[in-house]
């Protein structure tokens, strides 16, 4: 019986259905060949639609049939001075290879070399992330590879969030936050990183990576009251379709318009992106992201004890 369980799986599950996006069979003058038309856009709905899968299907599968080489992290820590550099071509290149035992030894020798696993989720998971999506964008990794990559660090991410265990109490007013990509967006691990340093400091997040359509995103902020709505942004050519978004938000919530969190590559690579959104505030990485989020959640509360001074 085939196996079910592991990265063997996921890359035959991979496979299957990136079958959909393979380039169909055309004529030329040299004959019947395969090729793929780098000219035209990526079918990013398809791409997404396999991201879904890596989520749903991979990941969980990864964790079970790698849960020894997980156990115990928790109890891993070593010596700050003992501590080393890290190396993120090196991890990099880990989660690209096809073996997960020695990414989970890789982080378990970093964590008992004295690096705390909030640290190695900002300085190693969050570059590593970004350096993928770079992979992809630039045509020097295969669809497959990369997502099977984002998978295995989705593990290496939940393991680590695990280990951190439980930060600032949730309290009587929990402060609420929607973490959405911009609708478009193929890769967005980033925001798996800042919802678990987020949730870490007392924020309850509901993470909602994958978007086709603005409607989506609306259609959440409707069901539930957030303070604050987080989008992120990886890719220059969805400017326009985060723009759009945010003034939807706007016109939709026009009497108590959301509190807006904005961050990602493209704004770090073009901070003059900013100044076509309409934002509340923006945040550099994860740890600057708790800081600004607490501060609307504040702004908001203010503004909700001055509107009930004023009714009585």
């Amino acid at each position: 019986m085939a196996d079910q369980s592991g990265s063997g799986f996921a890359e035959r599950r991979l496979k299957a259905s990136h079958s959909a996006l393979r380039p169909v069979e055309h004529q030329s003058d040299h004959g019947s060949e395969f090729f793929e038309d780098v000219s035209q856009p990526r079918d990013g709905h398809a791409q997404a639609n396999l991201a879904r899968t890596i989520e749903a299907e991979i990941i969980p599968r990864l964790m079970l049939a790698h849960r020894k080489s997980w156990g115990g992290i928790h109890g891993v820590a070593g010596r700050r001075s003992q501590k080393g550099q890290l190396d993120i071509p090196v991890f990099v290149s880990l989660l690209i290879a096809d073996d997960d035992d020695q990414i989970a030894l890789h982080v378990r020798d970093l964590l008992a070399k004295g690096f705390e696993p909030q640290s190695l989720i900002l300085e190693l998971l969050a570059p590593a992330a970004r350096r993928l999506g770079d992979m992809w964008c630039q045509d020097t990794c295969d669809f497959i590879a990369v997502t099977l990559a984002m998978g295995r660090l989705q593990v290496v991410l939940r393991n680590l969030g695990a280990a951190m265990g439980h930060g600032s109490k949730v309290g009587a007013d929990p402060r609420r936050m929607l973490l959405c990509g911009t609708p478009g967006e193929e890769h967005t691990t980033g925001l798996s990183v800042v919802s678990t340093i987020l949730q870490h400091h007392g924020w309850q997040v509901n993470v909602c990576a994958y978007i086709d359509e603005v409607e989506e995103i609306i259609s959440l902020a409707r069901a539930e009251t957030y303070h604050v709505i987080g989008l992120t942004l990886s890719c220059n050519r969805l400017l326009q379709s985060l723009i759009d978004c945010v003034d939807q938000l706007h016109a939709v919530f026009e009497d108590s318009p959301p509190r807006v969190l904005v961050g990602g590559h493209a704004f770090l690579a073009h901070p003059e992106f900013l100044t076509k959104v309409r934002y509340d505030a923006f945040a550099r990485d994860a740890v600057e992201a708790v800081k600004v989020a607490n501060q609307l959640y504040e702004d908001t509360r203010t503004e909700r004890l001055e509107a009930t001074a004023d009714c009585c």
